[in-house]
């Protein structure tokens, strides 16, 4: 995976601010240019029209002098980056901006909503890491600034191929230089071999000379909090998940494994969707 365009969806809260940063650093190490994303919902539009740079919608002059102040900042640290302010009459998805501005990467704030209310009604941020055809990391809060993402977490239950997710993760701890903790995670009601189950990580791990890992195994009885529990265990930096399908059960969504971390982890955790792969 090249990173070459990051996008970042802002809409000028603490919680974009955090995202901002963080990809401010990727496009640091990665040489890569930061699309500024900022969709207004409520003004009479057409669907999917970008407004261009320079160009003031009457009465929104501060979204853009603040969209501008972004991109000026970025450039000041050395960062190329463009801003895309849209009008939308709500039919607009940060998914759509995807494909036009050839993104390879995104990198977005959560509130990270709780319990019922984000199981049924959903957010922007359930839709995207679901939808998305390149990976979406999600910050929830601010990240140290002497954070490089040294400790990464990839877990699986390694029940499907996990080869070419794996080839994201490793471009992306590349950039950093950082150590991957490969987890294992063994279900009790599904239970593998520990031998068994090292030599699927280090078979597909082979390949990677180059990049510092870790084989671990979690034995338990659910997914994300075995998960959970290694991550605090090593104080990760960052997890990484492939994105599940969801079903409805029962009238009930039942809420895939990267739902829920990124609805309790404060961590930053990266989403990496099977049609990425």
């Amino acid at each position: 995976m090249v990173i070459k365009k990051i996008l970042v969806p802002t809409d000028f809260s603490s919680f974009s601010g955090f995202a901002l940063i963080v990809a401010s650093r990727i496009a640091l190490r990665a040489g890569a240019t930061l699309v500024l994303l900022h969709i207004s919902e409520k003004l009479k539009a057409t669907h999917h029209v970008p407004v261009e740079t320079g160009v003031i919608p009457e009465g929104k002059d501060s979204i853009r002098v603040e969209l501008d102040r972004l991109v000026q900042e970025a450039a000041l640290n050395g960062i190329k980056a463009e801003a895309v302010y849209v009008q939308s009459q709500g039919a607009d998805e940060i998914e759509d901006y995807i494909k036009p501005y050839e993104i390879d990467f995104i990198v977005m704030g959560s509130h990270g909503l709780k319990g019922i209310r984000s199981a049924i009604a959903g957010s922007s941020t359930r839709r995207l890491i679901r939808k998305a055809e390149v990976p979406v990391l999600v910050i929830k809060q601010s990240v140290d600034e002497k954070n490089q993402f040294k400790n990464i977490v990839f877990a699986s239950t390694f029940r499907k191929d996990q080869s070419q997710a794996l080839n994201y993760i490793v471009s992306f701890a590349r950039y950093f230089e950082s150590s991957i903790h490969v987890v294992f995670i063994n279900l009790y009601y599904h239970l593998i071999r520990e031998d068994v189950a090292r030599e699927t990580i280090a078979r597909i791990m082979e390949k990677y000379k180059d990049v510092n890992y870790t084989v671990n195994i979690s034995e338990t009885n659910s997914e994300d909090y075995g998960i959970e529990d290694f991550a605090e265990k090593i104080d990760a930096d960052l997890i990484s998940v492939v994105m599940e399908n969801h079903l409805f059960v029962g009238g009930f969504l039942n809420l895939s494994v990267a739902d829920k971390l990124i609805q309790k982890q404060s961590k930053p955790v990266l989403v990496i969707n099977p049609s990425d792969c």
